[in-house]
């Protein structure tokens, strides 16, 4: 086989590789993700392109964009625009390694990535910062809102999965999210409307039966959470590893939608006690008014 041809074989899922995105914020160090002439467009805007992500900068300590500078085209480069599909798979799948940089838009410090193509796969195999510090960065936010258990043990769950270890990183967080479900069930239990035989459902009919409380894409995709129902022994690193993203993502998502309903309670309560505090100084103005204007007698 010659040294830039990619291999395929009966056992290799073929499948598209995951969006850019994902595989900077998402994929763990070494964990291989097998190619074929359809990931010639991503692996060609990693490799020599230009692109921009939305990620949480942990120098700014805020959400941000973060692009690439490069001076060649943010596709195909120019200079081999007119070859031919043969010619260009050739190019950009040509087995080796590569490197690139993201740079923060609000304070131009960059992400810095590395990469290995071989004749079968696709694989990043450095970075810095490290997944487990980007990963766990835009956490700190959650800390007085989450349980000091429950915190822990996110930010435990993020580092396991930022150095590729699957189940145990996918435990912690399904006992997290698992608790989330129970809180808020028992909040509406609390609330007089609690969800007949709660305990016996299926997780996906549990969400189902929380709707009213829950974000509206979690209930959407609810049946994605189905594997939390599955027991420790029926799950696999790479099963685990791939639903990581989206079960973390869930519980950021139930956090924010708690901690915007907590703060817009809060701002009632302000904007009532605020309002409340007017009333009263509006109903002493007539005795104020009336005390200006009682005519005193003018000293002799």
């Amino acid at each position: 086989m010659a040294g830039n041809e990619i291999a395929t074989n009966e056992n290799m899922p073929i499948t598209a590789l995951p969006s850019i995105k994902e595989i900077l914020l998402d994929r763990s160090l070494y964990d291989a993700m097998p190619v074929n002439e359809d990931d010639l467009e991503a692996i060609d805007t990693l490799r020599r392109g230009n692109f921009q992500i939305d990620a949480f900068c942990i120098y700014c300590n805020a959400a941000s964009i973060f692009k690439t500078f490069r001076s060649i085209s943010n596709t195909v480069p120019k200079s081999i625009a007119s070859e031919s599909r043969a010619s260009r798979q050739s190019t950009s799948l040509d087995p080796g390694y590569f490197g690139l940089n993201a740079s923060c838009v609000r304070c131009s410090r960059s992400y810095t990535y590395y990469f290995l193509l071989t004749n079968l796969s696709f694989s990043k195999i450095g970075q810095y910062p490290s997944l487990e510090d980007i990963g766990s960065a835009d956490l700190v936010k959650y800390r007085k809102f989450l349980s000091k258990a429950d915190y822990a043990e996110l930010k435990r769950a993020s580092g396991l999965f930022a150095h590729g270890i699957g189940i145990g990183s996918f435990v912690y967080l399904r006992r997290i999210f698992e608790r989330l479900i129970s809180v808020h069930h028992q909040a509406l239990a609390n609330a007089g409307t609690p969800v007949p035989n709660f305990d016996g459902l299926h997780m996906d009919d549990k969400i189902k039966g929380l709707a009213s409380v829950l974000p509206p894409a979690l209930v959407k995709h609810r049946k994605v959470y189905s594997i939390l129902s599955i027991g420790i022994h029926g799950l696999d690193e790479e099963t685990c590893r791939k639903y990581f993203p989206v079960v973390k993502a869930a519980i950021l998502q139930i956090l924010d939608q708690d901690m915007a309903r907590k703060e817009l309670a809060a701002a009632e309560a302000l904007l009532e006690s605020e309002i409340a505090a007017i009333v009263g100084e509006v109903k002493s103005l007539p005795k104020l008014v009336q005390r200006a204007n009682t005519t005193v007698p003018t000293p002799k």
